[in-house]
């Protein structure tokens, strides 16, 4: 074994934002925009929240990663997150990332770097109360690593286990395609002569609540708070990466999510991405945990029974993906939120039992799959955090 530094490995980049003042930078979907959002979980990125164009990458000719590039989010309190890239791409300000890897294993350095989480935050704390690393520091970061051979094993080992996790989350993904694809035939093909407004399905919206950090006055009651990046985890039935937080108790009863809620984020988005994401709560929600809440960036929709909380879970997810509530948004610069009362007002086509039946039946069929999944995957991961302590300590 031998010491090097980050940058004996290869060139290292730190990502920025192209303007949102140019139109053009985001006037298509055609490079990866890569967030910490994007890299909390696989090794490889295969997609992100935001895109830019090809045009903004042109412009950023310094930026530019190719593929095989490795990630890290290098600000803020849940640092230290690595990923792999898997084509031409660039990052936002809060990453550093290593280029030019076409010499080295890069699955053996992905792997030692995803098990430094805390040792990058220590070092980026650096008597600040936000944790940060910047590209100098990050370039003169010592680490220990194995001979050619020993890399090899060790990424044998650890790949087995990342493949058969990847091949779960491949089925949950097509099953979640499956959900989509029959709900939209389903709907279109649903024939009524009578319209109805969403906000008959829905019995009460209940905002979200942040909490504090740390157990402090009364604040007391420590929740799992999902965040608008925690969404596309939650249709997964995958918590691991919301955040503990405290709050009072009171707030908690009024506040704790129940099965059949969906939750609906409220503020956020992108040139490129509408608010109004979504994730449902499952009936067995309980065993990912019992303790849920939303962040004050969202809010929970409970209906009045699990048919509507169904049928309008689905209508909300089939808008989302098709644009349609970019035409639902309040304020064009700066942080943009959600117009829910609005969507909730819109007259729909009124579903008649039958069709409301069957597509709940169908969709918590395909849920208890995923929700399977789901289990299996979190037993993977850890038998993989047991090597990886094994052979990085």
């Amino acid at each position: 074994m031998k010491i090097i530094k980050i940058h004996d490995i290869g060139r290292t980049i730190t990502g920025t934002t192209p303007s949102t003042k140019e139109p053009l930078n985001y006037n298509s979907k055609d490079i990866m925009f890569i967030g910490p959002s994007d890299i909390k979980n696989n090794r490889y990125i295969t997609d992100t929240e935001k895109y830019i164009s090809t045009f903004a990458f042109n412009n950023l000719p310094t930026r530019q990663l190719s593929k095989n590039s490795i990630v890290i989010d290098c600000i803020g309190s849940d640092m230290g997150n690595v990923a792999i890239t898997t084509a031409n791409c660039v990052t936002n300000q809060q990453i550093n990332a290593i280029t030019n890897l076409e010499d080295k294993n890069v699955l053996y350095f992905y792997y030692l770097f995803s098990t430094k989480k805390h040792y990058f935050h220590q070092i980026g704390m650096n008597g600040s109360t936000m944790p940060i690393i910047s590209k100098s520091l990050f370039d003169d970061i010592e680490i220990l690593i194995h001979d050619d051979n020993e890399q090899q094993h060790i990424v044998n080992i650890l790949g087995s286990l990342d493949e058969k996790i990847e091949s779960l989350e491949l089925i949950t993904k097509k099953l979640q395609q499956k959900i989509k694809f029959d709900f939209i035939k389903e709907y279109n093909n649903l024939i009524s002569e009578k319209t109805i407004s969403i906000e008959e399905f829905i019995s009460e919206t209940i905002p979200g609540d942040w909490g504090k950090e740390t157990l402090e006055g009364n604040y007391t009651t420590m929740v799992k708070c999902v965040r608008g990046a925690d969404l596309p985890d939650l249709k997964n039935c995958n918590i691991e990466n919301a955040p503990n937080r405290f709050i009072i108790n009171k707030n908690y009863m009024s506040k704790k999510l129940q099965k059949h809620d969906f939750i609906v984020e409220m503020s956020g988005g992108s040139p490129t991405q509408s608010t109004g994401r979504t994730a449902f709560i499952p009936k067995d929600f309980e065993i990912l945990s019992k303790d849920l809440i939303c962040t004050n960036f969202c809010k929970t929709i409970r209906c009045k029974n699990k048919e509507s909380a169904i049928f309008c879970y689905l209508l909300f997810d089939m808008w989302y993906d098709s644009g349609l509530f970019f035409n639902y948004e309040i304020g064009t610069t700066g942080l943009k939120n959600f117009n829910l009362d609005a969507v909730l007002g819109l007259d729909i086509k009124e579903p008649t039992y039958k069709f409301l039946h069957n597509i709940s039946n169908q969709f918590e069929l395909f849920y208890t799959k995923i929700i399977d999944n789901s289990q299996k995957i979190k037993k993977l991961n850890k038998l993989k955090q047991l090597y990886l302590k094994k052979f990085f300590g």
